[in-house]
C-alpha cells in the first residue's frame, strides 16, 4: 500500500484503513509465520522502487496476503473525511506555497 496524497490523495491514509483503537489481534498472540515476512518485503521493496522511478499507476487497494492459502485479496481504501492525519497533511500542503514563497524572499 503506497501512501501518496499528491498523486492520490483520495485513497487515504493507514489511520483511514485501521480507524479503530482496538486490535483484535497481534503478531505477539497469533504468530508470525517467518518467510511471510520476507514476502511482505519483497513487495515492500519491489512497491517503493515502481514508486520511485514513477512507473506505477496509483494504487487505491491495501493488498491482503494470507500465507496460509497463498492468496491475495485487495480491499478499496478510500479518504475517510473524518480522519485527523489526512486533515492534517492536506492543511500543512495547502500552506506550502506560502513557504517557498518565504523562503524565497529570505534568501
Amino acid at each position: 500500500m503506497v501512501i501518496d496524497a499528491v498523486n492520490n490523495p483520495q485513497a487515504g491514509c493507514v489511520h483511514c484503513v485501521f480507524n479503530t483503537q482496538e486490535l483484535t489481534q497481534s503478531c505477539a498472540s497469533v504468530g508470525v509465520l517467518g518467510p511471510t515476512v520476507a514476502i511482505m518485503a519483497s513487495m515492500q521493496a519491489l512497491t517503493t522502487v515502481k514508486h520511485i522511478l514513477k512507473i506505477n499507476t496509483p494504487d487505491s487497494y491495501l493488498h491482503i496476503f494470507n500465507a496460509l492459502t497463498l492468496n491475495w485479496r485487495r480491499i478499496y481504501r478510500h479518504k475517510d473525511a473524518q480522519c485527523p492525519i489526512c486533515q492534517h497533511w492536506t492543511n500543512l500542503s495547502k500552506q506550502e506555497p506560502t513557504r517557498k514563497a518565504q523562503q524565497e524572499n529570505i534568501s
